[in-house]
């Protein structure tokens, strides 16, 4: 029944999405002061220029997360559109990416890498074109730029320069010219910051932020109950949904495996740097949702058996739910 809705590409099906997303967010809006924080001591000079616009207000900060979760979701559909991960038009992404979203939101609340997460999909658009071959070089001078900003809000953005050259090297758009181009764009945005801060006589204070930022021990965490059963259905559909994709794999276009190739990177690149810099958090599932709610949405679509489909879209949405509902704020 819902699967069967929300399969659909119909303009109601866009705003029920929506709707649904923003009602799934309503618990941590009015429980706001409840929510965890960043977690830094020092935060990156865009986003302390954004606690200064904010008022270091915690309910704008946490409406403002969720305006830009919404904005991630619709995004997802766009690149869909754009490059067909999914050999159909389909709103799934964007509901996954809401749906796992609200759940996680409710553990890590406001935090800077739902922003990075924000630059680093422009960061992806980029690469994904970049397999046209009549392409402009300031296209990567952009990426740089865009890393570099993104940065300025999260600091760790920094570490996807890796993910950048692997998926600039899947769609056949790698060399050592565009690298440099790269990392010129990078440098120019880290040698303005670094001027202003000279110039005010802080450099230091720069310094010791990139060290929060990069060095820093990882936060220890304990997940809710609810959370770890949700987390160990989301990985069993995963893993399902995996294997199903890599069995149909050979039948897809070149260029689809080029894209879906990228998207495994960015997933298990994700998984990489949590597992082995210190400086990433539990909000690195913001980066994760990314890869997983496109490979989701390709299982149910080309799953056959109606009523499976049915029961795991069910499951999802009652598990969120109920997480929702029993998670402690």
């Amino acid at each position: 029944m819902f699967y069967r809705f929300f399969k659909k590409y119909i303009p109601l099906v866009l705003i029920t999405t929506l709707v649904f997303g923003i009602i799934l967010f309503i618990k941590p809006i009015i429980c706001f002061d409840g929510l965890a924080t960043n977690g830094f001591n020092n935060e990156m000079p865009l986003f302390l220029l954004l606690k200064d616009v904010f008022n270091s207000n915690s309910l704008v900060f946490t409406i403002f997360a969720v305006l830009l979760i919404l904005i991630l979701a619709n995004y997802l559909v766009r690149l869909n559109l754009k490059y067909f991960f999914i050999e159909q038009r389909t709103y799934l992404p964007a509901f996954f990416y809401l749906l796992l979203s609200s759940a996680a939101f409710l553990k890590t609340g406001f935090h800077t890498a739902i922003i990075g997460v924000l630059f680093l999909l422009f960061i992806s658009d980029k690469i994904l074109n970049a397999q046209n071959k009549k392409i402009k070089l300031s296209v990567f001078y952009d990426i740089g730029l865009l890393l570099a900003t993104g940065s300025l809000f999260y600091g760790n953005l920094l570490y996807f320069l890796i993910f950048v050259f692997v998926g600039l090297f899947i769609v056949d758009s790698l060399n050592f010219r565009k690298s440099v181009i790269i990392i010129i764009g990078i440098l120019t945005i880290y040698f303005m910051v670094g001027f202003y801060y000279f110039f005010l006589d802080s450099f230091n204070d720069f310094l010791i932020i990139l060290n929060e930022y990069f060095f820093v021990k990882k936060v220890s965490f304990n997940l809710h109950y609810s959370i770890t059963v949700l987390s160990f259905y989301l990985l069993f559909v995963l893993f399902i949904a995996c294997i199903n994709l890599i069995l149909r794999f050979n039948q897809k276009k070149i260029i689809a495996r080029k894209y879906i190739k990228v998207i495994t990177a960015l997933l298990a690149y994700s998984i990489l740097c949590y597992l082995v810099v210190p400086g990433f958090t539990l909000a690195i599932i913001y980066f994760l949702l990314i890869p997983v709610s496109f490979i989701l949405s390709d299982f149910f679509i080309h799953l056959r058996s109606d009523w499976i489909k049915e029961i795991f879209f069910t499951l999802f949405i009652a598990l969120v739910v109920f997480v929702i509902i029993i998670y402690p704020i």
